[in-house]
């Protein structure tokens, strides 16, 4: 392993493609770690370097560029006269609906589609419709589970979409359309 001090590498061993005196650039071959490194620059992955927050994510063939996935994602909508229906994407169970700034409880309103909201009861026309949809990839949960297994093959769903019950493991893998499998004790 190279090691580098002041900028200057004083030996080279297996490992390194090239070096020189004052290198800037380290081009290293095969699976090599690091420890102790201060970056005074960019870091590029190809032709580049990311924006600022992203971190580098291995693909299988090489790292790219990601971003972190957003905890949560705010829609705002002005209701219309009797208006319940909002059509919003959300994670089942990951839903929050605000009207006027007032939280509903989940006993108001229907959130079981990942597609749409529907209250309980009419708009009068003019409110403010907050729904707030959260991530479950940051909140440790079982991706787009959702509580109840859809009845058919053509139930309502969004894909992804995964449920269970004692005999099958279910999993949306088109709109509306669900696939299953047999669980078996072993």
């Amino acid at each position: 392993m190279a090691k580098l001090v002041s900028g200057r590498l004083p030996r080279l061993n297996v490992g390194i493609a090239s070096h020189s005196e004052n290198q800037t650039t380290l081009s290293v071959v095969g699976i090599s770690s690091f420890q102790q490194v201060v970056l005074n620059g960019s870091v590029s992955t190809g032709t580049t370097t990311g924006t600022s927050g992203q971190y580098l994510k291995s693909v299988g063939t090489g790292v790219t560029w990601a971003s972190f996935p957003t905890l949560r994602t705010g829609n705002v909508f002005t209701a219309g006269v009797a208006q319940t229906s909002f059509t919003v994407s959300y994670n089942v169970g990951f839903v929050d609906v605000y009207i006027n700034g007032v939280r509903l409880t989940d006993s108001e309103f229907t959130g079981t589609s990942g597609t749409s909201i529907v209250l309980n009861e009419s708009c009068f026309g003019g409110e403010t419709v907050d729904i707030l949809a959260y991530n479950t990839a940051s909140t440790g949960i079982a991706p787009n589970m959702i509580s109840a297994p859809p009845l058919t093959s053509s139930s309502s769903g969004s894909p992804g979409q995964t449920a269970y019950d004692s005999l099958y493991f279910y999993i949306c893998t088109s709109p509306n359309s669900w696939k299953r499998i047999t669980l078996e004790s072993w």
